[in-house]
């Protein structure tokens, strides 16, 4: 019986990878890596998986999308609450598996800068953040909700889960 010989063919186009494709795939795991050597297993663990995840995120999402609402109707300084967006933000993605940069997130509070970052320093000495540096870009922080804020969160939003 003939043996087949190993191929040694060059993929086709539509096989290949782009560097781009190839470099994000590193940096995802490059984070497992780093999240399993520094022992953040609570980082990972405590995401929220099923419908129960869903359900979280379609409330997160109406929360947003009534804040964003209201503000279409009243004068939005009336009801200023910048660290009450940036935490919602910051759950959604962790619910999602995404993070957010520092100017992503200020941008999502809809406040100046400035503003933005005095309340995030605020979260952080609260324990409810962190920053953390890019392993890719060190010119990006990622802000990331410690298990604190994540768990603080979650127990309101089951709250009003319940007045609903």
């Amino acid at each position: 019986m003939p043996t087949q010989a190993l191929k040694t063919e060059r993929p086709n186009r539509s096989e290949q990878l782009s560097l781009r494709q190839v470099e994000l795939l590193q940096h995802e795991l490059d984070e497992v890596r780093r999240a399993v050597l520094q022992e953040d297993i609570p980082q990972i663990a405590r995401r929220q998986v099923g419908a129960d995840n869903d359900a979280k995120q379609q409330l997160v999402s109406k929360l947003l999308r009534l804040r964003r609402q209201r503000s279409s109707v009243f004068d939005a300084d009336l009801f200023g609450e910048p660290a009450w967006d940036m935490l919602l933000e910051l759950y959604l993605a962790d619910l999602r598996h995404v993070r957010h940069s520092v100017s992503g997130l200020c941008k999502l509070s809809r406040t100046p800068t400035t503003t933005a970052i005095r309340w995030l320093t605020k979260l952080e000495s609260a324990g409810l953040l962190t920053r953390e540096g890019d392993a890719h870009d060190a010119r990006r922080l990622w802000v990331i909700m410690t298990q604190s804020g994540y768990s603080k969160i979650d127990n309101l939003l089951d709250r009003f889960q319940d007045l609903l």
